[in-house]
C-alpha cells in the first residue's frame, strides 16, 4: 500500500514538472515572440502625425502607465529615494531612452528585420564590454563568439549590395548605437542593483525616469494637441507596441524568477525568427543572401555566449 501511494506521488511530481517545463517553453516562445514584433511596431508607429521622439516618449508614458497599475494592483508601488533616483535615472537613460531613441530614429529608414538581427547582437557587446571594464575575465569561447559577431556585423555594412538599399548604410551603423547601449545599461545595472528592489520594480522606474528625461522633447507635442491627435489616429499602433512591451517585461522577468538566466536568454533566438516573420507579413520585407549570411554568424555567435561557461570575476 506504502509503495503504491510512494508510485502514484511520483508520477504526480513528474507530470507537475513536465507541465511547468510545458508552461516556461511557451512562455518562452510569447516573450522571443513579442521582443522581434516591437521593431516592425515601432517602424509602424513613426509614420504618423508625431516626431519619432514624441512617438517614443507617448510608448513610454503608457508603458510605466500600464507596469504602474500592475504594482499597485500587486502592491509594490514605491516612492524613489534620492540616491535611488541617481541609479534609476542612469538605467533610464541606458537601458531605455537612449537604445529607444535610436531605435525610433532609425526605424522609418531601414528595415524592422535589420534591426532586429543588429538588436540580437547585445549579447556579445555585454561580453565585450564585460572583459574590457575589468568585470569578467574574457575566456577563448567568448573572443570566439565576440570575433564571429563581429564579423556578421561586418557582412551587413562591408560588401556592396549587402543592404536591401544603399541608402540604409549609414541608418543602419547608427544602429549599432542599440546593443551599446544596452549591454553598457546591463553592466551598470547588474553591478548597482538597488536590494529593496525587483526587476518589474527597477521597470517601472527605468520607463518613468526615461519619460521625465525625454520630457522637453514631447511637453510641445502633449500641449500643442498632436499627441491627442495622433492617439486618436493611430492608439491601435501605440496600445499594441505599449502592450506588447509590457507583456514582454512582465513574462521574461518571471522567467527570470523560475526558469533561470540560462533559459530565459533563448528568447533571443525566437526574436530573430519572428522579427524576421513580421518584417515579412508587415512591410514584405526580403534579406539578401548577405543579410542571411550575417544572421548566421550572429547565431552561431549568440550560441556561443549562451553556452559558455561562466568566466570567473577578476579581483578588484
Amino acid at each position: 500500500m506504502t509503495s503504491d501511494i510512494q508510485d502514484i506521488r511520483a508520477r504526480a511530481s513528474r507530470s507537475g514538472e513536465a507541465g511547468t517545463r510545458a508552461r516556461h517553453v511557451v512562455i518562452l516562445l510569447l516573450v522571443g515572440g513579442l521582443w522581434g514584433i516591437q521593431p516592425a511596431l515601432i517602424k509602424a508607429a513613426t509614420g504618423g502625425r508625431l516626431e519619432e521622439i514624441e512617438a517614443l516618449a507617448v510608448t513610454l508614458s503608457s508603458v510605466a502607465a500600464m507596469v504602474g497599475l500592475y504594482l499597485a494592483a500587486t502592491k509594490r508601488l514605491f516612492w524613489p529615494s534620492a540616491a535611488l533616483c541617481g541609479f534609476l535615472a542612469v538605467c533610464g537613460t541606458a537601458e531605455y531612452a537612449a537604445p529607444l531613441v535610436a531605435t525610433f530614429l532609425v526605424a522609418p529608414h531601414i528595415d524592422s528585420a535589420l534591426i532586429v538581427l543588429i538588436l540580437s547582437t547585445t549579447p556579445v557587446f555585454t561580453v565585450a564590454l564585460a572583459a574590457l571594464t575589468g568585470s569578467e575575465a574574457l575566456t577563448g569561447q567568448s573572443l570566439a563568439a565576440c570575433l564571429l559577431g563581429l564579423a556578421g556585423l561586418m557582412l551587413l555594412v562591408v560588401p556592396e549590395g549587402a543592404l536591401p538599399s544603399p541608402e540604409m548604410l549609414s541608418w543602419c551603423i547608427g544602429a549599432f548605437v542599440i546593443p551599446m547601449c544596452y549591454a553598457l545599461g546591463s553592466v551598470y545595472v547588474s553591478h548597482r542593483w538597488p536590494q529593496e528592489l525587483d526587476a518589474v520594480q527597477v521597470s517601472f522606474g527605468g520607463t518613468l525616469f526615461a519619460g521625465l528625461i525625454l520630457s522637453p522633447f514631447w511637453l510641445p507635442a502633449l500641449v500643442s494637441g498632436r499627441v491627442a491627435e495622433a492617439l486618436a489616429s493611430d492608439h491601435w499602433v501605440f496600445l499594441a507596441l505599449s502592450f506588447a512591451l509590457v507583456a514582454e517585461m512582465i513574462m521574461y522577468f518571471y522567467l527570470l524568477q523560475n526558469a533561470g538566466a540560462v533559459f530565459t536568454s533563448f528568447s533571443s533566438f525566437v526574436m530573430i525568427v519572428s522579427g524576421f516573420i513580421a518584417g515579412f507579413l508587415l512591410f514584405g520585407e526580403w534579406p539578401t543572401p548577405w543579410v542571411l549570411a550575417s544572421l548566421t554568424l550572429l547565431v552561431a555567435s549568440l550560441a556561443l555566449v549562451l553556452s559558455r561557461p561562466r568566466a570567473p570575476e577578476i579581483p578588484s
